[in-house]
């Protein structure tokens, strides 16, 4: 585990403290830390599925019945 100081924002520490429910400044930021990178495997995740042929085929309404059936 790396060790690393940082000058934050007291008001935002306590703010951020609050919005996760961690205790610690550190927990608080491990939480930032995760939801930061899992938020841009999200948006990595839409962009993929955004590029994929025939991706508009799921909006045929056609398709969509015999799918249901």
């Amino acid at each position: 585990m790396a060790v690393t100081s940082i000058d934050l924002e007291p008001g935002l520490i306590e703010d951020a403290k609050r919005a996760t429910g961690q205790r610690t400044t550190k927990g608080t930021v491990a939480v930032a830390l995760r939801t930061v990178v899992r938020l841009a495997r999200q948006r990595d995740a839409i962009d993929a599925i955004a590029r994929l042929d025939g991706l508009a085929d799921l909006l045929d309404q056609d398709i969509l019945a015999g799918a249901r059936r």
